[in-house]
């Protein structure tokens, strides 16, 4: 069984800046009940649960700083975790575990400068936090990435059914 729920919220402080704010939750139970087969034992009925849970939560921030320019700022944040239990019921003893968690959170900040009507000029700087902790990779270590980046970019359209992007990524 599973349940999803969605949200979005959004709020005018004035006509030139705004915040919209989308979430998601989902949450889902798992009832187990079937036959392993292992090298060493042949098969071994097992049963036992599952549980997940997911959810992301999505601020975004926009103000017009003028008619030609326009600054946004934005997270982006999920969590993801799922608890794994199977027993042996002939021995009634755990047979498998495991507990996954894994997260990933980027803020980011753009500036969009409208150079006439041909051209958009986008710069923005941003960040990826990453971290999984589990068993299925032999330990229960908590691994982390963290990843700075950058970018330009213009966008340049020449004719209404025609663009070109250029742009700069580190």
């Amino acid at each position: 069984s599973n349940y999803t729920g969605n949200i979005r919220l959004g709020y005018a402080f004035s006509p030139k800046t705004e915040l919209i704010l989308t979430g998601r939750y989902f949450t889902e139970r798992q009832q187990f009940d079937f036959e392993v087969l292992t090298a060493a034992n042949g098969e071994i009925r097992t049963s036992g649960t599952g549980q997940t849970s997911d959810w992301n939560i999505n601020p975004v921030f926009t103000h017009r700083l003028s008619d030609k320019a326009k600054f946004t700022a934005r997270l982006y944040a999920t969590r993801y975790k799922t608890e794994t239990r199977l027993i042996n019921p002939a021995t009634d003893t755990l047979y498998y575990t495991d507990d996954f968690r894994q997260s990933f959170t980027r803020p980011e900040l753009n500036l969009e400068y409208f150079a006439g009507t041909l051209h958009t000029l986008t710069f923005g700087a941003g960040a990826n936090f990453e971290s999984v902790e589990t068993q299925r990779y032999g330990s229960e270590v908590l691994r982390q990435q963290e990843t700075a980046y950058g970018f330009a970019q213009d966008e340049w359209t020449p004719m209404e059914r025609l663009n070109f992007i250029a742009g700069a990524r580190f």
